[in-house]
Parts: structure tokens; C-alpha cells; sequence
């Protein structure tokens, strides 16, 4: 039960990618088999999905307007032992999946024009036991690894041309016990670290150029029992926390150096067991996922203070046993991952209250329980 952050980016081609897509484009206009194979960048965007007990990722094209999830050609694509998580370079070249089975990370190359997903072996050793959640920083140039088994994160640096994944030194670096859930801060410079079994977050500055993570001086920082998941406001001012067992939502402050200070009201009271927390491009709204109700928590975001307020109708329905949320990079759509009659809910945001209506055909099926979800702009 944990959750995965997009990651945004200019789109990257190889030479003669262009003129390939062109003419691909094309093609979804003449023939409907074609459209599978990649109209992404005018009326519909790509999104992977981990399925653990499929041993795969499965893609899907997501219609722009409709929010209709269409699966890629080829797709599933097979990875490792027990995938646990998905992350897209910002390029938009790679993808890179943690495969907790097999205390491993798969390397992925990704097709401009069909968004096929093509692995890269040998699988890279991830250096720590039952690896889980992943961040890369928005510069591209690292990888983070919660590794769950063995309490601490691994950190690779990216090689820009190839995805090539090199540990830094003295990576993994030792954590709170369990540790679930990743975010680094927009500028780069900090990393946070969930830590589900210490009830706490630690906070890690990030050595520019080398990677290596030193942990501040206030860190870490308790909240409520079994925190599962973390999300960064993206005015990079603001870090909320879902308790699974603490039935808590978190909201921090922060501060100079990537502390956290807790906002007034702080934690707050969420649905039955929160499991999942994701904020809206925008930053406007926050979503919780309720795990115990099959319910989602919809807050409006003092923009000021970081306060979050329950929106009129909150919560809303349409999930099953939810896993976890993120929401789609267009701020349009909220995306749910369910464990029960395992598959993918989805719902429209009102972009001027939040609220959640269901998307048409939602829930969609998906070979197994998914994990985690990645969507790249």
C-alpha cells in the first residue's frame, strides 16, 4: 500500500524519433489499429502500472479528454520477481521498476513513438533486501530505493544517455525500520523517508553532484503509528503524511534546510485507515485514500498556511479496498489502484471544487492487483 510520484519532463527523442512519430501520428488518424501505438502527445498520454503478482508492468494510453484507458500493444511487459514500483525518468526515456523478489532494479528504454517498454539486462543489484519505493530528483540524476528488508535506501546515479545506474558511494544508507514511502523536494535537495514501523519521516539533505544522503540534525520527525506514504506540495513549502494505523493525516511546514515544522491543526483526522496521500499539480487539493471504507478524502489546500479543509461531498466513493492515488500530471484525472477485483479506478477532478465523479468504464481490470503507478508528462 504505497504510493508513487509522477515524475514530469520534457519529452526526449533519438535521431529520426521525430519524423517516426510524425508518421505515426499520421497513422492514428487513417487506420484505429495504429492509434495503440502511440498519439500520446496530442490526444491521449501514457501510464504504467506495476502488477506484482503478474511479474509485469502493464501500459495504458489515457484518452486526454475522456480519461479511457486503452492498453499499449505488447503490454504487460515483464520485469523482475514481485515488481513493488514503477518510476519514469524525467526525460521520458527510462523507466526504472524495483523488483522485491529478487533484490534487484530493471532498467527499461522507452519506445518514442509506441511507449513500449524494452528492458535493458543484466538487472542492476540494488545493494539492500525487498526493495520498494522509488524517487528520482527532478533533475534526473539519481535514483532512490526504499528498501524495506534491510531498513535503508539505495542511491544510483543516472547516466544521462543511457539509464545506466551506478550506486554512490556508501549507498544504501541506513533508515527507520521499514521504510515505505519516498519524496524529494522539488528543487532536488532533500529527500524524505517514511519509515512505517518507527512512525516517524527522516529527512536527508542530498550532496549535489555525488548523491550521497547525510541526515539533518532535526531528523527524524514522529507522526502518528504506520505512516505509508508521503507527498511534496509542489510549491515545495508543504509535506503530508498518511497514517495507516494512526488514522491521521500529517501537515508540515517546510523550512530552511528541509525541516519540518508541523502546521497549525497538525495531524489531522482521515477516513479509516489512510494508506495513500497525492496533491494535485496545482496544489489546490489533497487526496487520501481510505483503505478500510474504500473511500477518498478530498481537502481543499490554504495555499498560505497548508491547512487542508474537507470539500463539500468528501469522501467520495468509487474505489475498492484502494492501495493507492495519484493524480494524472493534467490535474484532470485521479487514478486508484485497487486491491479488491483488482484494477485501476478513475475519476474526473472539478477542477473548482475537487470533487470526484467517476470516469466512464471505471473500474478498469487489470491482470492482477496493481502496486504502483507512473505516469509521465
Amino acid at each position: 500500500m504505497r504510493l508513487r510520484f509522477p515524475q514530469s519532463g520534457a519529452i526526449a527523442m533519438r535521431p529520426g524519433a521525430v519524423a517516426a512519430r510524425t508518421l505515426a501520428l499520421a497513422a492514428c488518424m487513417v487506420f484505429p489499429i495504429a492509434a495503440q501505438l502511440g498519439c500520446s502527445s496530442n490526444s491521449r498520454h501514457v501510464a504504467y502500472v506495476t502488477l506484482s503478482a503478474s511479474n509485469a508492468v502493464a501500459g495504458y494510453l489515457v484518452d486526454n479528454s475522456s480519461g479511457k484507458l486503452q492498453q499499449l500493444i505488447n503490454s504487460p511487459f515483464i520485469t523482475g520477481r514481485s515488481p513493488n514500483a514503477i518510476q519514469i525518468h524525467p526525460s521520458r526515456k527510462f523507466a526504472y521498476v524495483s523488483n522485491a523478489g529478487e533484490n534487484n532494479i530493471s532498467l527499461y528504454t522507452i519506445d518514442p513513438v509506441s511507449d513500449a517498454l524494452r528492458e535493458v539486462l543484466p538487472r542492476v543489484p540494488d545493494g539492500g533486501l525487498n526493495p520498494g519505493a522509488l524517487a528520482i530528483d527532478s533533475g534526473g540524476n539519481f535514483l532512490f530505493v526504499a528498501n524495506a528488508g534491510s531498513n535503508d535506501v539505495s542511491v544510483f546515479a543516472i547516466d544521462a544517455g543511457t539509464g545506466a545506474l551506478s550506486a554512490v558511494p556508501g549507498s544504501p544508507f541506513p533508515t527507520g525500520l521499514d521504510p515505505s514511502a519516498l519524496a524529494v523536494s522539488p528543487s532536488g535537495a532533500t529527500l524524505y523517508v517514511a519509515a512505517a514501523n518507527s512512525a516517524s519521516v527522516s529527512i536527508y539533505s542530498i550532496t549535489a553532484n555525488s548523491g550521497v544522503l547525510v541526515q539533518i540534525a532535526s531528523s527524524p520527525v514522529a507522526v502518528p503509528t504506520n505512516p505509508t506514504s508521503i507527498a511534496v506540495h509542489p510549491s515545495g513549502d508543504f509535506l503530508y503524511v498518511a497514517s495507516l494505523l494512526g488514522n491521521r493525516l500529517s501537515g508540515f511546514r517546510i523550512v530552511a534546510g528541509g525541516g519540518l515544522s508541523p502546521i497549525a491543526g497538525s495531524p489531522f483526522l482521515a477516513g479509516a485507515n489512510p494508506n495513500s496521500v497525492a496533491v494535485d499539480p496545482a496544489g489546490k487539493f489533497l487526496y487520501v485514500s481510505n483503505f478500510t471504507p474504500s473511500t477518498i478524502s478530498v481537502f481543499s489546500l490554504d495555499t498560505a498556511s497548508g491547512v487542508p479543509t474537507n470539500v463539500s461531498g468528501s469522501p467520495f466513493g468509487g474505489a475498492q479496498s484502494p492501495a493507492f492515488v495519484a493524480v494524472d500530471p493534467s490535474g484532470k484525472f485521479l487514478f486508484v489502484g485497487n486491491e479488491v477485483s483488482p484494477g485501476l479506478s478513475e475519476l474526473v477532478i472539478n477542477s473548482s471544487s475537487g470533487a470526484l465523479t467517476p470516469v466512464n468504464g471505471s473500474p478498469f481490470s487489470t491482470l492482477s492487483v496493481p502496486t504502483s503507478i507512473s505516469i509521465p508528462k
